[in-house]
């Protein structure tokens, strides 16, 4: 990781501020958490988002998760157009979350669930 000045902790907060956030689907509240944030979106953050998301959305009900998805989503298209901080690293974050994304939809839950609903149509 970076040698950064904040410590993980920190970076976690954000990330539950940002979910909170982000289901409110307002860009204007969004880009200003991010403005005010500024100094944590960097390579450090994008990789406790991903490694965060990953270890605490193992532990959500298949409805929490679609929520978190949704959140994801919405961070992920307006971060990814963010004008401020470093580009790149705004779009690796954006990245890094909708794969995260994808493996949450992808995951056994949801493939179990879909399986489930095709056999019952059978």
């Amino acid at each position: 990781m970076d040698n950064n000045l904040y410590k993980e902790d920190e970076y976690v907060k954000f990330i539950l501020e940002i979910i909170n956030i982000s289901l409110k689907n307002d860009r204007q509240l969004i880009e200003s958490l991010l403005m005010i944030n500024l100094g944590k979106l960097n390579k450090d953050f994008s990789d406790i988002l991903v490694n965060w998301l990953r270890k605490t959305l193992s532990e959500k009900s298949e409805d929490e998760l679609l929520i978190c998805v949704a959140a994801i989503t919405i961070f992920s298209e307006i971060i990814t157009d963010f004008s401020q901080g470093n580009m790149e690293v705004n779009r690796e974050i954006s990245i890094n979350s909708c794969e995260v994304a994808l493996e949450i939809l992808n995951s056994s839950i949801f493939l179990k669930n879909r399986n489930l609903e095709e056999t019952k149509k059978i």
